[in-house]
């Protein structure tokens, strides 16, 4: 049983710690990673690559508040595509957007990142780009305090400007966290201007001059959480997590209820095997914004498993599982059977490795994965007799 147990947490520590060779710059978007461990450095990160679509597609809608509230300006503009969220405009002082298509569109999801959108999944083109379709996708709003309805969007027969249905807020209750920070609507007008100039460099990958530009920012504004976030995100992806940690603890000083610097610390502290970390920082995210991230049930699953601690990671992991209706993560699969192959439940955690296998059947584990399946089969019927 001695051996059984330190296989099963060997296939854990291969599956969650591997993605760490991930932290180099430019490797969130690495497409020979695809099938691969869990890309957990990456994992949120709002900078993108550039548009390679030949054909411009503009987006246009307002955004309303029930009730009939006065909306503010500069709200976020969020494309969730099989439940991975993707910024792609603001608001303007009238409530209305306009923003092109995919111009800070990521490439495939189907490298299992957690926060990578399903591209080729869900955005699919014609030959010569006569049709472009995002059938799986959503349009949303992001505003403290709010809940944001979801606008479908369907982009065909050559259409240039697509106009979608208003998106309307709805105050919520019960919600504390926020993926937008208030203190973004008392920028001063220079400040935002040079997070915005940051924001595009750093969606362009250029590091340099976006760390130069939200310096600046937070220098005229120092309580400019997403400016902060932001900074910390870029040394996140570049493997500076010393910087990284203290921007982001800058960002929950400016703005406890930022839930954005709570995940990206999380993801982190799972990199570096700081599993008690990992399971404090997530909880608190869980507790300030269950929806905001739903990774974030994925990653205490993972804390909670490596601290002993199976029940609770069982429940974060069913928890994951349930919010994953579009089955985005397969590898869900995995993590749940290592949790039920240590409580001994050995029929349902064999099962849940083929379910993965069927997903993923070129996985390179798989052969790993088919004989632990077999065994754990075996240890099921041998307890029934």
């Amino acid at each position: 049983m001695q051996q059984a147990s330190t296989r099963l947490r060997q296939i854990a520590v291969l599956f969650f710690l591997v993605p760490a060779a991930a932290g180099q710059r430019g490797s969130i978007n690495d497409p020979s990673r695809a099938g691969g461990p869990v890309d957990l450095p990456s994992a949120s990160s709002p900078l993108a690559e550039r548009s390679s679509n030949a054909r411009a597609v503009f987006i246009a809608g307002r955004v309303m508040i029930s009730g009939g509230s006065t909306v503010p300006d500069h709200i976020p503009i969020e494309r969730v595509c099989n439940g991975m969220v993707r910024r792609e405009g603001y608001t303007d002082s009238r409530g209305e957007f306009q923003f092109e298509l995919g111009r800070n569109q990521e490439r495939d999801a189907s490298q299992d990142d957690s926060d990578r959108m399903l591209t080729t999944r869900s955005a699919r083109s014609v030959q010569g780009g006569s049709q472009i379709r995002f059938d799986n996708c959503e349009l949303r709003a992001a505003l403290p305090g709010f809940i944001s309805s979801l606008v479908s969007m369907r982009v065909e027969n050559d259409a240039t400007v697509l106009h979608v249905q208003p998106i309307v807020l709805t105050r919520m209750g019960g919600v504390e966290g926020a993926t937008v920070s208030l203190t973004s609507i008392s920028a001063p007008a220079d400040a935002r201007k040079a997070y915005e100039k940051g924001r595009k460099a750093g969606s362009e990958k250029r590091f340099d001059e976006a760390i130069k530009e939200l310096n600046k920012a937070v220098e005229i504004y120092p309580q400019y959480a997403v400016a902060w976030s932001l900074m910390a995100e870029i040394h996140r992806v570049e493997n500076h997590f010393d910087l990284a940690k203290q921007e982001y603890a800058q960002a929950l000083a400016a703005d406890s209820k930022f839930v954005s610097p709570y995940f990206g610390l999380a993801a982190m502290a799972i990199l570096e095997n700081r599993w008690a970390d990992a399971e404090q920082l997530t909880e608190q995210l869980i507790a300030l914004n269950a929806f905001a991230y739903p990774m974030a049930y994925y990653f205490n699953a993972a804390a909670n498993y490596n601290l002993g601690k199976l029940d609770a990671a069982e429940q974060s992991g069913r928890k994951f599982q349930q919010m994953d209706s579009a089955h985005s993560r397969p590898d869900i699969a995995l993590l749940l059977g290592n949790i039920l192959a240590a409580k001994h439940q050995y029929a349902e955690a064999a099962q849940l490795y083929r379910n993965f296998l069927a997903a993923k059947p070129d996985a390179p584990n798989a052969d790993a994965l088919r004989k632990e399946a077999q065994r754990l089969e075996g240890l099921s019927a041998a307890r029934q007799q």
